[in-house]
């Protein structure tokens, strides 16, 4: 998280308290952004970031981007840390980004997806619903339901 003050003071305490091993769990501050360096330049905490803790098979994004102007830092950061796709033949074992948007500021998710488009990932949507049908749902059950399920992304390289 890029607030310290989170971090610190929730989830570094939840990564200890929660551990089923006495192995420390790091939990290291990610800043976004290639900081004004070339994308492989050394001074690019980028590139300091993935050459202590590598890249990723999965990374989840969740209600992260409602300012316009963090959108090319957050895209820089999935693509230095995102693992790149090493069997294009096997579409399940791709490196993921789940991102899941419901930050109460409206914030309009074509700018995510033309700069998704533009370093180079396509995206499916799934819709995740909170509260699983019975058959027992009115039609009324069924709508109010639906204001419950969340919109989730899953971003992928193009091949």
């Amino acid at each position: 998280d890029g607030d310290s003050s989170v971090l610190n003071d929730y989830l570094r305490f939840n990564a200890t308290h929660n551990s089923k091993t006495s192995t420390d769990i790091p939990c290291p501050q990610l800043i976004w952004g290639n900081q004004g360096h070339e994308p492989d330049a050394e001074e690019n905490p980028l590139v300091q970031f993935r050459k202590e803790y590598g890249t990723f098979d999965v990374m989840i994004a969740c209600d992260c981007t409602y300012m316009p102007q963090s959108l090319e830092p957050f895209w820089q950061t999935i693509d230095a840390l995102l693992k790149r796709n090493e069997n294009t033949s096997d579409s399940h074992h791709q490196p993921t980004l789940l991102y899941v948007m419901e930050a109460s500021t409206p914030f309009p998710l074509e700018d995510v997806f033309t700069l998704a488009k533009a370093k180079g990932f396509d995206w499916t949507k799934k819709i995740v619903s909170m509260v699983p049908p019975t058959d027992s749902d009115t039609p009324a059950d069924q709508e109010a339901n639906k204001l419950r399920d969340y919109e989730v992304f899953l971003f992928n390289r193009r091949s």
